[in-house]
């Protein structure tokens, strides 16, 4: 597989989005990424020294919200996230044992996994704003095509500055290596990989404290799956808004 300097590439997995294309699911992902930016900057003006897993937590509970009101898949597909389908996102990760330990948390784990009645496709969802962190992320996400379970990947990043006008990761003068190239393609086990990269200027969303106010008593406050500590440091958050 050829990546090109965009980082994004998904035609491997057209045939999954309801629209054809996946530009509803860039959108969406575009608003959930936005949404976790927005939380994560509230939150450390707030309580700096919070330690709360709130990126992850709050891309995919936007994506959720998304996926329950607007179609994103053709039937038959599902999105399966794990902070609220865990056992069954666990089915699908990397087992370091033999037969795996199922129910529980396998080694190599996914953020997702679109389903279908013949497919999984796992989701690594990410962020930073280095090329270093972007390639060290997609090398962690395509671990996962060892595992059995899963048919291919689709690694998702959010820039955390503006891409080029050219909406490209390199400069006009740089092209990711043969040694890169060589080692990714070693990965994947001719299994699917696809690939999507959005920088602020794809995520110019806006949201009010009443969005933040309504994450945080879902996600931790009223969650009895979350620790003590977890929902306590919440609620002060919440305070203090």
């Amino acid at each position: 597989m050829k990546i090109d300097r965009t980082g994004s590439n998904l035609t491997p997995f057209m045939s999954l989005f309801a629209d054809g294309k996946g530009d509803n699911f860039k959108i969406a992902l575009s608003r959930s990424f936005s949404f976790a930016s927005y939380i994560a900057i509230l939150a450390k003006n707030t309580m700096p020294a919070h330690k709360l897993d709130l990126w992850d937590q709050a891309v995919q509970y936007q994506l959720a919200k998304i996926g329950q009101s607007e179609k994103l898949f053709v039937d038959g597909t599902i999105l399966l996230l794990e902070k609220y389908d865990s056992k069954e996102v666990w089915q699908h990760g990397l087992s370091i044992t033999n037969p795996p330990r199922l129910g529980q948390r396998l080694w190599v784990l996914s953020d997702a996994i679109i389903k279908t009645p013949t497919q999984a496709i796992a989701i690594e969802l990410d962020h930073g704003s280095q090329l270093g962190r972007w390639v060290q992320q997609l090398l962690k996400a395509v671990r996962i095509l060892a595992s059995d379970r899963v048919d291919g990947v689709l690694y998702c990043f959010y820039w955390e500055k503006d891409l080029s006008p050219s909406e490209s990761l390199l400069g006009t003068n740089f092209d990711f290596s043969e040694e890169f190239l060589s080692l990714i393609n070693a990965l994947l086990f001719n299994k699917k990989l696809g690939l999507i990269t959005l920088g602020l200027n794809n995520t110019s969303f806006s949201f009010e404290r009443a969005d933040a106010v309504k994450f945080f008593e879902e996600t931790y406050v009223t969650n009895p799956k979350m620790s003590l500590k977890s929902r306590q440091v919440a609620q002060k958050i919440l305070e203090n808004l």
